[in-house]
């Protein structure tokens, strides 16, 4: 799969919005529950880019909804 593919699919980078625009679209459909892994060579700083920027991002999505 071609790179231009897989960020039409998926949300990647340290760009925390995209993260949230990708979350907030299932959150919109419905879903309660949803999973982020990282895929990368650097799971700590992923860890760290996700308690800092994405989770309470995040949880306000959770409770936005209906």
């Amino acid at each position: 799969m071609e790179e231009k593919h897989i960020r039409e699919l998926f949300a990647v980078g340290p760009d925390p919005e995209p993260h949230v625009a990708k979350v907030r679209s299932y959150v919109d459909a419905g879903f309660d529950h949803v999973v982020l892994q990282n895929a990368g060579g650097d799971p700590d700083g992923f860890l760290d880019f996700f308690a800092a920027d994405l989770a309470g991002r995040l949880r306000a999505l959770h409770q936005r909804s209906p």
